[in-house]
């Protein structure tokens, strides 16, 4: 029971901010509804604030632990991905034949990619990156296996709960980026 009110009453705070969306004046084509959607299901109740000035993503950057920083940013990428992975998945389709919707992907990698280095100048300000590995590969890295398309193939395709593609890449990031002396030891998936 308290599962149905507490979906009911997020399909019913979805519906309205829908509601507004579809009023929106600004909103005269689909790809500017389908903008305003993305920065709702990304950005979540605080549609108006960046990114990088969420609560949420600052946690992350405020974390002094490295491996801890890394599984709040997987928590969060998880929570995104949830949240707003179907609508990612139709953007990027249709990229290449919607010229407004194609340069909101870019913007999207873009804002995506910056997000993910500034984790990583976090870890590297903490000289908790692993020997060898820069901030731009450290970042590639990051943002390659934190990628929504490895999402969507391991719980879109292969069935993988959020909660365990969640674990997995906290712990296979932990162990790409971060030095031995910052990596907890874990088990499994």
């Amino acid at each position: 029971p308290n599962a149905r009110r507490s979906i009911g009453s997020r399909s019913n705070a979805a519906f309205h901010k829908s509601k507004s969306l579809m009023a929106c004046s600004s909103c005269r084509t689909k790809a500017r509804l389908v903008r305003a959607l993305w920065h709702l299901l990304l950005r979540g109740d605080d549609d108006c604030v960046p990114v990088g000035e969420q609560s949420w993503f600052r946690e992350v950057l405020d974390e002094p632990d490295p491996a801890r920083q890394l599984r709040l940013n997987m928590r969060n990428s998880r929570t995104v991905k949830v949240r707003a992975g179907a609508l990612m998945e139709v953007i990027r389709s249709a990229a290449s034949a919607e010229p407004e919707l194609g340069a909101l992907w870019k913007r999207i990698e873009t804002e995506f990619y910056d997000n993910q280095r500034a984790v990583v100048e976090s870890l590297a300000d903490k000289r908790a990156l692993r020997a060898g590995l820069d901030v731009t590969a450290a970042t590639d890295i990051l943002w390659a296996l934190n990628h929504p398309s490895i999402y969507g193939l391991l719980a879109g395709e292969r069935g993988w709960t959020p909660g365990r593609y969640e674990k997995w890449l906290s712990k296979l990031l932990c162990e790409q980026l971060l030095s031995a002396k910052f990596r907890e030891p874990t088990t499994g998936l």
